[in-house]
């Protein structure tokens, strides 16, 4: 794992420009209106969820990554090498791109510099320039779902790929075997518990970023010693970079490699689009298209070519697990486990999770759902999920852009700060004083919670409906 250290602090940043997390997005076409299993808005058809059984995990099983140091190629020769054999870092500008699909895939917090581009709630649907870092699985997928006019080149790097190593594998099939088979029975909970959190940290070790800024106390600043005793902040500079590097490379603690965190959720985006794409308005029409997405799951009408998409993905996992359990002389067995009432669960497969009633989405991470059980539940960043839903009075049309969440409704804390406190005597129930002197504090403080949706989404829906009514 030392050896897979990045080679330089140019490598170094690189990776961190190409890293993202999950695909979680709204369609657009259906944001803002309440959808119901069973009516015409979908066909007819029931309003389901289909969810990746520990995706991040189930990535890390199913495919090859990095397992070399990256070393500059061109672009040219980039598009002849076997994606499944080779990792590859595209540094690109795309020039006169536009999406394809109602559905777009590349989220703009992730560009180094765009020009003209027009904003779906974060995602591109077309630029006169956008510049990137991405993986090979992110840019063959952009390149195939945008219309580019020209792609400028800036520096690609490629390296070798391989199984990750035999223990590392092993071991998220035992945490995987341990988390389904006692899942709900008796005396088994601590287990079970622990289980479940280490497989979901595993890629969590994988993606940490070990080099960061940092701000130490010292009694002498080696760049100011006449300033004498005081706080100084190690800047994230090329030098503190190659430096934290080399330190990386000599030390014996880190059994994780950044790269494979990148390449871990580049691969689960990869499956999750794949389901989107054929689900996409444009391709099976808006009734049947798929709604929302959010990293392992899709929310869609239960349809012949959702069934067939899932069927495909799922054969396609199956397979790549068969390979990497072969090649790496493991038990396929061990890919499915069973559970406490004898089913067995292979790892990585898309499954109906549950059916909708009803279903409102307003964007990423924001959407309000009511169960076949007839009750109400809401999934909003920033909201408690069981306090927050009771605000909708069981009312999904009530969950609106605007709608305000009181303390009581969202657990959220504000913070303030005070870094010239005057003295102050505290005194507590029982009657006794302290005289505090400290200059500086912290106080939290409750707060509100208004969920409002970015000016330029909203202003894309009016174009839709306006067109709409044309």
């Amino acid at each position: 794992v030392r050896k897979l250290a990045p080679k330089d602090a140019g490598r170094f940043l690189l990776l961190m420009r190409a890293f993202q997390g999950g695909y979680t997005h709204s369609c657009y076409l259906r944001t803002g209106k309440v959808l119901r299993s069973g009516s015409e808005d979908l066909a007819g058809l029931d309003l389901i969820s289909q969810d990746k059984a520990s995706a991040y995990p189930a990535d890390m099983l199913s495919y090859r990554f990095p397992m070399s140091h990256f070393f500059k190629t061109t672009y040219e020769k980039s598009l002849t090498l076997d994606r499944d054999r080779w990792a590859i870092i595209y540094h690109v500008k795309l020039h006169g791109i536009r999406s394809k699909l109602i559905n777009n895939y590349i989220l703009t917090s992730k560009a180094v510099r765009a020009e003209n581009f027009r904003n779906d709630s974060g995602r591109l649907i077309s630029a006169d320039m956008i510049e990137m870092v991405l993986t090979e699985v992110d840019f063959d997928i952009i390149r195939r779902c945008y219309q580019i006019d020209e792609v400028e080149p800036v520096q690609v790097l490629a390296c070798r790929k391989g199984w990750l190593p035999k223990p590392l594998l092993e071991y998220v099939l035992d945490l995987y075997g341990q988390k389904t088979s006692l899942k709900g029975v008796a005396g088994e909970e601590e287990l079970y518990r622990k289980s479940k959190t280490r497989i979901n940290g595993l890629f969590g070790c994988c993606c940490t970023n070990v080099i960061k800024g940092s701000s130490e106390y010292s009694d002498e600043d080696p760049r100011r010693p006449e300033a004498g005793p005081h706080w100084w902040t190690h800047e994230l500079t090329v030098d503190f970079i190659n430096e934290e590097l080399d330190k990386l490379k000599k030390s014996r603690s880190n059994c994780f490699a950044y790269p494979w965190g990148v390449w871990i959720t580049s691969y689960c985006r990869k499956t999750t689009w794949a389901l989107l794409e054929a689900l996409d308005p444009v391709k099976v029409g808006l009734k049947k298209a798929a709604i929302y997405s959010d990293t392992d799951s899709v929310k869609a009408p239960d349809s012949p070519e959702l069934r067939a998409a899932v069927q495909k993905l799922n054969e396609e996992r199956v397979e790549r697990l068969r390979l990497m359990c072969e090649e790496n002389d493991i038990d396929p067995e061990r890919l499915a486990p069973a559970d406490p009432k004898g089913k067995k669960h292979m790892i990585g497969l898309f499954e109906p999770d549950a059916v909708y009633d009803e279903f409102l989405t307003l964007g990423p991470k924001r959407y309000a759902h009511r169960d076949e059980d007839g009750v109400l539940r809401i999934t909003v960043s920033g909201v408690n999920s069981e306090k927050g839903r009771k605000r909708l009075n069981n009312q999904i049309e009530t969950f609106r852009d605007g709608i305000v969440f009181d303390y009581n409704q969202c657990g959220k804390m504000i913070s303030a700060y005070n870094d010239h406190q005057e003295p102050l005597d505290v005194i507590d129930r029982e009657g006794n004083v302290w005289h505090e002197t400290a200059q500086h504090a912290l106080a939290l403080y409750p707060t509100t919670y208004r969920m409002g949706i970015d000016e330029v989404y909203t202003a894309l829906w009016e174009q839709i409906f306006e067109e709409a009514r044309e």
